[in-house]
């Protein structure tokens, strides 16, 4: 009886192994591992473009919005100056002061001048006196 079921047991090892999967049916199953792995390939770089897409989208929404909000807040600052600008007052010119008018002789020049002819140096003119002038 040992053998009979040693016999029976061999046999049916036998019989799975060989009521196993073809060839066939192994090279269908490896195809269809590679083509799912490459429709999730696919997809995953699907998604990455979209999101970049998405992300570049929003991005200038972004812009857009802030570019709107700058202009109204210049346009708003610009009016607010406006209103609040004063016209310049007339400018008032005041006279400035002018220096003491006095002769533009070369008295030391004038008294050596005399001293070698054998005269008497000059006194310096008057302020008053155009005589110089």
């Amino acid at each position: 009886m040992k053998k009979l079921l040693s016999l029976l047991s061999i046999a049916g090892m036998f019989t799975f192994t060989a009521c196993g999967p073809s060839a066939e049916e192994k090279a269908a199953k490896e195809k269809a591992t590679k083509d799912s792995i490459a429709a999730d390939e696919a997809m995953k770089a699907e998604a990455k473009a979209k999101a970049e897409t998405d992300s570049i989208a929003k991005y200038a929404d972004e812009m857009k919005a802030k570019m709107e909000a700058d202009s109204i807040e210049a346009y708003k600052a610009k009016k607010a100056e406006k209103k609040t600008a004063k016209k310049p007052a007339a400018k008032v010119e005041t006279p400035k002061p002018e220096a003491p008018k006095t002769p533009h002789v070369n008295i030391k020049a004038k008294t050596t001048k005399r001293a070698i002819n054998g005269a008497a140096p000059a006194a310096a003119p008057k302020e008053g006196s155009t005589k110089g002038k």
